[in-house]
C-alpha cells in the first residue's frame, strides 16, 4: 500500500519522530553491523543501527506509528496484517526484532514477573505463558491458510500454488503414509488449531489431540462440535513434563542427581509393579490397611493417576484383553496402545463397579480423587528438601534445587512413563509365548529388566492371580524379590505362587527367552 493513498493519515501524529528510548531498545535487537531504515509517510527516514541497511520499515497510518512505538509485538503485527505498514527487504532480519518487542513498563514487568507467579500460582502463571502462543484474539489465525489453520509448511508442487493447496497436501500425504483407515485410532501430538483433527475426522479417522493450551483445546472443541468430527482434544500436563526435561541442558547434571533419578525411578516403579498392579489390580498377596496406603500413595507419586484408576483398567485390560473392547491392545496401535489411551478423555473416569474391594476404603477414594497430591509432595520434597540442603550443608555435591527438579521429578518421570507403558504396547508384541492364552503376551527379559519383572508378561495373563511373575530363578522379578524381603518384616503376606502344574507345563514348552 503505497503512502500517498492515504492522504493526511499522518496529521494527528506530527511529529513522528521516535522517542530515543525506542531507538535504543530496537537498535539492541539488531546484530553487530546492522541497521534498518524506520520510514514514516512525510517525514525524512531514521536509520537504526550501525551499519548495512537490511531492510526498511515504513508505517503508512497513526496506528501503525502508534504500534511502532508502543513496541507491542500483538500492535505491530495488526498493523502488519492490515497493510498499514510494509517491511521491504530482508525479512529474516527484521523478524530478528521480535526479542527487542515487549512490554517496558516496570508495573506491567513486576506483575508479569513476579506477580501473577505469586497470587495466582506457579502452575496458572506457567499455562497462561504457554497459551500465549495461541491467543491473541486470534490474531495468529491471520497467518494460516484459511482452510485448516495450519501453521506449519505446506507441500508445494508450483511456484504459484496456493497455500490451502499445498497445505491440503501435506495433510493428505500424512494420511495416506501412515495408512490410515475409517476407524482408526489416531494420536496427533500437538492440536493447534485442529487442522489434522479436522482432515483425518472427516475422512473417518477416530483422532485424539493433545494440547497444553486451553485457548487451543477450546477452538478444537468448537470445531470438533461444528462438524460432528468422531475426534476429541486432551489438554495433558503429560507433554509438558517431556518438554521440561529439556531444562537439563540448562540445569546441567551432577551424580547426586543423576543417583536421586535412579533411585527414584526404582522406589516409584515399585510402587506401579508392586502397589498398583499386584496388588491394588490382582490381589496377589495381604497387606495391612496403613501399608495399603502406602503402596497407593507411592503408586501415585509415578504420575499414573490414582490406584482405584488404574486397578479398574488394568481389571478390565485382562478381561477384554486383546480384543476390540481392550483399551490399550496393541492391535488398535503402537502409540495408542502406548501413550493414546492414557490420554483419552473416553478413560479418564474410574469404573467403581471393577473394584469394590478397594472402594469401600475411604482413604483409597481420597488417594484416587487427589492423585496430583503424591507427585505434587515429591517435586517439592526434592526441590526445597534435598535440593536446598544439598546445596547449603555439602556444597561440594555441586548440585541446586532447580537441578533436583528436573532430574529427581521430571526426567525420571518420563522415563517412568515410558518404562510402565512399553508392557501395554510391547509386552504384547515382542518375546516368546511359554503358554497359550486367549491374548498374545509375550514373555521378554529386556521388558522384565526395566519394569522390575512385569516383562513376563505370558507368565501374568496364564496366571495373573501369582505375586511371583518369574517362574524360574533366571527370570528376574526384583518386585518379587522386594515383596518377598518385605514379608520377613511382616508387611507383607501370603503371597501367592505360582501352582505346582505351571511347572509341568513349563517344563515341556521350556525355550529361551528374548
Amino acid at each position: 500500500m503505497q503512502a500517498e493513498q492515504l492522504p493526511n493519515v499522518l496529521d494527528a501524529t506530527r511529529p513522528a519522530a521516535l522517542p530515543p528510548a525506542v531507538v535504543k531498545i530496537l537498535g539492541a535487537g539488531l546484530p553487530e553491523g546492522a541497521a534498518f531504515e524506520l520510514q514514516f509517510s512525510g517525514e525524512p527516514p531514521i536509520t537504526v543501527g550501525r551499519g548495512s541497511v537490511q531492510f526498511r520499515v515504513s508505517a503508512h497510518s497513526a496506528r501503525a506509528v502508534s504500534a511502532v512505538k508502543s513496541l507491542d509485538e500483538i500492535r505491530i503485527a495488526e498493523a502488519y496484517m492490515s497493510e498499514e505498514l510494509d517491511i521491504e527487504g530482508d525479512l529474516l532480519a527484521a523478524f530478528n526484532l521480535r526479542n527487542s518487542l515487549a512490554d517496558r513498563h516496570l508495573l506491567a514487568y513486576l506483575w508479569s514477573t513476579y506477580g501473577q507467579q505469586l497470587f495466582q500460582g506457579e502452575a496458572a502463571n506457567d499455562e497462561k505463558s504457554i497459551s500465549q502462543h495461541y491467543d491473541a484474539e486470534g490474531l495468529h489465525l491471520l497467518f494460516l491458510d484459511s482452510q485448516y489453520r495450519c501453521y506449519s509448511h505446506g507441500y508445494f508442487e508450483r511456484e504459484d500454488e496456493s497455500l490451502e493447496s499445498a497445505i491440503e497436501r501435506k495433510l493428505s500425504t500424512a494420511f495416506t503414509t501412515a495408512a490410515i483407515q475409517p476407524g482408526m485410532r489416531v494420536l496427533d501430538i500437538g492440536a493447534g488449531w485442529g487442522a489434522f483433527a479436522e482432515f483425518a475426522g472427516q475422512r473417518g479417522a477416530h483422532v485424539t489431540s493433545l494440547t497444553i493450551s486451553k485457548e487451543s483445546e477450546d477452538f478444537c472443541n468448537g470445531l470438533i462440535r461444528r462438524q460432528g468430527l468422531p475426534c476429541q482434544v486432551v489438554r495433558e500436563h503429560f507433554l509438558l513434563i517431556h518438554l521440561a526435561c529439556l531444562a537439563a541442558f540448562w540445569v546441567g547434571v551432577s551424580p547426586v542427581a543423576v543417583a536421586a533419578c535412579i533411585a527414584l525411578y526404582a522406589a516409584r516403579m515399585f510402587g506401579v509393579t508392586a502397589g498398583y498392579h499386584r496388588y491394588f489390580s490382582h490381589r496377589s498377596f495381604k497387606t495391612s490397611r496403613a501399608f495399603q496406603f502406602v503402596l497407593g500413595w507411592l503408586g501415585a507419586a509415578a504420575t499414573q493417576k490414582g490406584p482405584l484408576w488404574w486397578a479398574a483398567n488394568h481389571r478390565h485390560h485382562h478381561a477384554t484383553s486383546d480384543t476390540e473392547e481392550d483399551a490399550h491392545s496393541p492391535r488398535h496401535g503402537f502409540w495408542w496402545s502406548h501413550v493414546g489411551w492414557f490420554l483419552c478423555m473416553k478413560f479418564h473416569a474410574t469404573n467403581y463397579r471393577l473394584i469394590p474391594d478397594l472402594a469401600r476404603f475411604r482413604e483409597l477414594r481420597f488417594l484416587n480423587k487427589c492423585d496430583v497430591l503424591p507427585p505434587l509432595a515429591l517435586a517439592l520434597s526434592v526441590v526445597t528438601g534435598a535440593g536446598w540442603m544439598l546445596r547449603q550443608c555439602v556444597p561440594v555435591l555441586h548440585t541446586s534445587p532447580l537441578q533436583m527438579l528436573v532430574w529427581g521429578y521430571l526426567v525420571n518421570t518420563a522415563l517412568l512413563y515410558h518404562g510402565t507403558f512399553v508392557v501395554n504396547s510391547l509386552a504384547h508384541v515382542i518375546g516368546r509365548r511359554r503358554f497359550e492364552t486367549k491374548d498374545d503376551s509375550k514373555n521378554s527379559f529386556l521388558i522384565a529388566l526395566v519394569t522390575f519383572g512385569e516383562g513376563w508378561h505370558n507368565n501374568h495373563h496364564f496366571m495373573p492371580s501369582s505375586e511371583r511373575q518369574g517362574v524360574f530363578w533366571w527370570e528376574l522379578d526384583i518386585t518379587h524379590y522386594v515383596l518377598k524381603a518385605l514379608s520377613w518384616f511382616h508387611l507383607a503376606w501370603d503371597l501367592k505362587q505360582p501352582p505346582q502344574h505351571i511347572y509341568t507345563l513349563a517344563d515341556a514348552a521350556r525355550q529361551p527367552e528374548a
